[in-house]
């Protein structure tokens, strides 16, 4: 039986790895000249694969689905124990799974060379222009065809990558319904005379998102500002939300260290409110929140009015940034929707519509949050597929 892979990247490479019998030909298609593109670039160089709190929460679609069926510990297991298989060696740092090695090209080239072992075969610099159902073959550019093809060939994100999106429009053609995309795992783009001024500022914060006065999600971590908004890890998991919101806000509470900023503020020593200030957070912070209460930074502490401080604290815990959008799929880690799961069989990710069909990976209306989630839902999307097709063949 001949089977055909678009895409090698880590869902396409697990799918190959493990599908592969004596009983089928595997031939990979790439339009990159390398394999695994993408996978060099995932966590910073570092490749986090998998998280211990490997729960539904960290999944999300535009559309509602039954993805969180297969979200749970025994699956967790077969991706950490699949890695393992591939001989390469963990470490777990804050319940976030890394190669021993810290470098991606570790996951990849693993990969690569057990697909090769395995005598799977690789057609690379191969553009894929036109899918078509020709009775029980799929033809491939009127050029290759095959009993079984799987799409795993990646979303719109980190276009450099070869992930433009080009499949979305290929599987339309064959009757498959796309939700609307966006960028996620991206920077949050703000409005304010302030930023230029905070421009550079890195610092822990409570960040959250808000639809005008309605909390949606809040995210500890570290901040980073910037003169056209901000970054870091906890405004990427919320960035997915300012598409689906009629008016998203960032607030920020640059206190995250207390519980009761009130009574923690009466028990600051005296002095001058800056030099005060700039003792418990960042001096550009604390710079723009007394210009933008209106105080002066000589002020004594102690001589603040009590709108004066009601002011600042509110600045301190509760700093708004209108939101205009996000940076673009160019920037962005992953993409929020694509291919709706509700018409494929989460039990084997084969579609409904098509047999012998099976897509995979970020392809999918399926983005996870910062910390593995979405390599590991691209390894464990790949080793479902792999236990249909050793049914098949």
């Amino acid at each position: 039986m001949k089977i055909i892979i678009i895409g090698a990247g880590v869902s396409g490479l697990t799918t190959a790895i493990n599908s592969k019998t004596k009983n089928n030909e595997i031939l990979v298609l790439e339009k990159n000249s390398i394999p695994g593109k993408k996978i060099l670039v995932t966590g910073n160089g570092r490749c986090n694969f998998l998280n211990d709190d490997f729960s539904k929460e960290h999944f999300h679609s535009i559309l509602e689905n039954n993805i969180g069926s297969i979200i749970t510990e025994s699956n967790k297991d077969r991706v950490l124990n699949f890695t393992k298989s591939l001989g390469v060696e963990i470490k777990i740092k804050n319940g976030y799974y890394y190669p021993f090695t810290n470098k991606s090209s570790t996951i990849r080239d693993a990969l690569y060379e057990e697909a090769l072992n395995k005598k799977v075969e690789f057609k690379f610099d191969y553009r894929v222009n036109d899918i078509k159902k020709d009775n029980d073959k799929f033809i491939i550019n009127n050029d290759l065809s095959c009993d079984i093809l799987i799409v795993s060939s990646g979303s719109k994100s980190y276009k450099v990558t070869g992930t433009d999106g080009d499949s979305y429009e290929l599987l339309s053609k064959l009757g498959l319904s796309i939700t609307e995309t966006y960028p996620s795992l991206v920077q949050v783009l703000g409005e304010g005379k302030f930023l230029k001024e905070l421009d550079g500022v890195r610092t822990d914060a409570i960040v959250s998102i808000y639809d005008e006065d309605k909390l949606i999600k809040e995210e500890p971590g570290e901040l980073q500002l910037t003169d056209y908004g901000v970054s870091g890890i906890c405004v990427f998991n919320l960035s997915r939300y300012v598409h689906i919101l009629n008016r998203p806000i960032i607030r920020i509470n640059f206190m995250p260290y207390t519980n009761e900023p009130n009574k923690y503020f009466d028990n600051l020593l005296n002095g001058k409110i800056y030099e005060v200030l700039k003792r418990i957070i960042n001096e550009k912070i604390a710079s723009v929140v007394l210009k933008l209460a209106n105080v002066n930074e000589d002020k004594l502490k102690n001589d603040l009015t009590k709108e004066e401080k009601e002011s600042i604290l509110d600045l301190l815990t509760n700093f708004k940034i209108n939101v205009t959008g996000t940076k673009s799929f160019d920037n962005s880690q992953v993409t929020m929707g694509g291919i709706d799961v509700n018409e494929i069989d989460i039990n084997t990710f084969e579609t409904k519509k098509i047999s012998n069909l099976f897509l995979t990976g970020e392809l999918l209306d399926v983005d996870g949050d910062c910390g593995g989630y979405n390599i590991s839902f691209a390894i464990l999307s790949g080793l479902i597929v792999s236990d249909r097709i050793k049914e098949l063949c």
